[in-house]
């Protein structure tokens, strides 16, 4: 890490303990005076540890287009924009409301939507900006499976790793007195055997501790509805002068760059806009654009592109020469065995994995595939030759989920033994987004209308036999929307007569989509 910069992370840290022992002077007396006579209750006492600890940590993130290094966050963070209670706010409208207002707020954005990454920029500047909360990152991936302590327990231990001397009383009093600003990252990572519970916790922690705001980030999902008191702010898709300055930041060949950004004009963007409308997806368009120079038509031929590119890139040279994996697979069976790797943890709902978790998988994906070679060397050629996993320390995640989907699509599509109707039922179990089942629909329309919509609309109808639409409404919209809801809201206009100027409608929406389906004004 550059000196200069470390100096002045740790510069603001100590100005912020410094506000903070202000703070906690002026509104909590009666602690300090029993701290005085014991001395166990210091608040500060480890916490500046921990933070400085996190603060270095949020300082860097590892990018599609830098693999082998980190980046500096700052150097290539892009503002966000998102819309919440039917307008579009700025990324400070959104911080405001959260820190100044005690908004409980989900942060929901899509695969590569850079919600992580925001949370991580939240963090450092709660921090640089000097908030009067303690700020706490938590990930939600960290949670064991068959997990029986609670979240807040969990928390705890997160801040407790790296300051030995904080006490879990020093944790409870923080809390009560709303000292702590709680930034709960990727729910839709939990796993999903204590998602209930889980539920529940965050429900209680909300009414329990007021005073501390609380956000959490995670893709789109219809439960966040019946989630009371909390606000869902959608995160946007990129326009094109937001595309344009994030492609401008990355750590890319100029030359390169300046090509395609030529290349991304208006016209371009608005017919291609849903292949540039995050970081990722703009950052994989920027290395597949090298490659083909131009844009694909479909998201699954994207993805496959990406994917070649990211094999290439391993090659000396762009000759007949190919260097040799560690594994001693070819380019094709390397492929193959990923393939099981992503087809068995997208089932089982692994999308970040211990040693022990990832050996165990890729066994099975060698066996599957029907190939030799060594758990260590396959494990290796994943992390450094395609840098399709990303490892830290003992722990490994996927590049980025998106790879997963795409993968399990693919095999889906290819393998015709299973029904289509398990296969998505089998998705569904896992609690997992519908990317999968969008990109199968892209990559072969027919099979997906003949084996999966067919048999479905022939089940549909049998089930809508005899059921009248004028007396039983619910039963018939309940065949086609996930969840249909109410929502009274103040017209825009003002009106003398109050009760004209409440406007009642009614939405309706699909598992996983973030957009609310047509609204219709009842009066």
């Amino acid at each position: 890490m550059d000196d200069d910069i470390q100096q002045r992370g740790m510069d603001l840290l100590a100005e912020r303990a410094a506000n903070l022992l202000d703070f906690i002077s002026k509104t909590a007396p009666g602690f300090l005076v029993e701290t005085a006579k014991n001395g166990s209750l210091v608040l500060n006492k480890g916490l500046p540890d921990y933070l400085e600890a996190s603060y270095n940590k949020c300082e860097t993130i590892r990018t599609l287009l830098k693999r082998d290094s980190p980046t500096l966050l700052d150097d290539v963070y892009q503002e966000q924009r998102f819309q919440s209670d039917g307008k579009i706010r700025s990324e400070k409208e959104v911080c405001t409301s959260i820190g100044s207002r005690l908004e409980r707020t989900i942060i929901s954005g899509g695969a590569g939507s850079g919600k992580s990454v925001f949370l991580k920029k939240l963090f450092r500047r709660s921090i640089e900006d000097g908030h009067t909360y303690y700020p706490i990152f938590f990930e939600f991936r960290s949670i064991p499976i068959g997990s029986k302590k609670s979240l807040l327990d969990y928390v705890y231990q997160s801040v407790a790793q790296y300051a030995p001397t904080f006490t879990k009383k020093q944790f409870n009093f923080g809390l009560r007195r709303g000292l702590f600003f709680l930034m709960l990252d990727a729910f839709d990572e939990a796993p999903i055997d204590i998602r209930e519970e889980l539920v529940f916790e965050i429900d209680r922690i909300s009414k329990k501790y007021p005073k501390c705001p609380l956000l959490i980030t995670s893709r789109p999902s219809d439960e966040f509805r019946s989630w009371e008191g909390f606000h869902v702010a959608h995160m946007q898709p990129f326009s094109l002068p937001q595309c344009r300055s994030f492609i401008g930041k990355v750590d890319y060949p100029t030359e390169k760059k300046d090509e395609f950004l030529e290349f991304v004009t208006d016209e371009k963007f608005e017919k291609h806009g849903a292949f540039l409308s995050n970081p990722l997806l703009a950052s994989m368009m920027l290395l597949t654009f090298e490659e083909y120079g131009d844009i694909p038509e479909r998201k699954h031929i994207f993805y496959e592109k990406c994917f070649q590119v990211l094999l290439r890139e391993h090659d000396a040279s762009k000759g007949r020469f190919r260097r040799s994996y560690s594994s001693g697979l070819s380019h094709e069976e390397l492929e193959n065995v990923f393939t099981y790797f992503c087809v068995f943890s997208y089932l089982e709902n692994r999308f970040n994995f211990e040693h022990s978790d990832v050996a165990a998988v890729v066994e099975s994906a060698i066996a599957a595939s029907g190939v030799s070679a060594t758990i260590p060397a396959v494990i290796e050629d994943f992390v450094d030759a395609i840098s399709i996993l990303q490892r830290d320390g003992n722990h490994y995640e996927f590049t980025h989920r998106s790879f997963q989907e795409y993968f399990y699509a693919r095999f889906a599509v290819k393998d015709r033994d299973l029904s289509l109707i398990d296969k998505v039922d089998e998705i569904r179990e896992t609690g997992s987004s519908d990317g999968a089942i969008r990109m199968i629909a892209d990559m072969d329309k027919t099979y997906f209308e003949r084996n999966f919509l067919l048999p479905l609309a022939s089940k549909l109808l049998k089930d809508l036999n005899g059921v009248d639409h004028g007396t039983s409404p619910d039963r018939l919209i309940g065949k086609f929307w996930a969840s249909v809801g109410i929502r009274l809201s103040k017209n825009d206009e003002e009106q003398k007569d109050q009760a004209r100027g409440m406007e009642t409608t009614i939405y309706y929406s699909t598992m996983y989509d973030e957009e609310e389906y047509p609204k219709e004004s009842l009066i």
